[in-house]
């Protein structure tokens, strides 16, 4: 079931992202929305690990996108490849743009979010 598939999911799941982002201090490269999973390019976070950042981002989309007596929304895993290098960056990122359209735009904010870019937003819901 492509529960990404709707505006409004594609959204909710980018308000979310900018949350965390924002909480845990991660910088966002890119990232590719799809009807039923995500790619992300992100740094590791000032706050805590990048598994804690992917299961905060993965709870919160949950609970305001999963539908009601359906089966889990997320994979109960996620895959990481450490990109170390401004050569594998740009590969990763080439790669993404030729099968499908990688979303480079700044996320926009979240109602709920306020203070700096750091640091200073509404922290994720646990």
């Amino acid at each position: 079931m492509p529960l990404l598939d709707s505006v409004a999911a594609r959204e909710t799941f980018e308000c979310e992202l900018e949350r965390v982002r924002r909480w845990y201090g991660c910088y966002v490269t890119g990232y590719v929305v799809m009807p039923e999973h995500v790619h992300l390019l992100i740094s590791e976070p000032e706050r805590s690990t990048l598994s804690v950042v992917m299961q905060m981002l993965k709870q919160i989309t949950s609970r305001k996108l999963k539908l009601v007596g359906a089966p889990r929304f997320w994979q109960t895993r996620y895959y990481d490849f450490p990109v170390w290098s401004e050569r594998k960056r740009v590969g990763k990122l080439k790669r993404e743009r030729m099968g499908m359209a990688l979303t480079m735009r700044r996320i926009p904010p979240c109602r709920s979010n306020t203070g700096s870019d750091k640091g200073g937003a509404t922290p994720p819901e646990s």
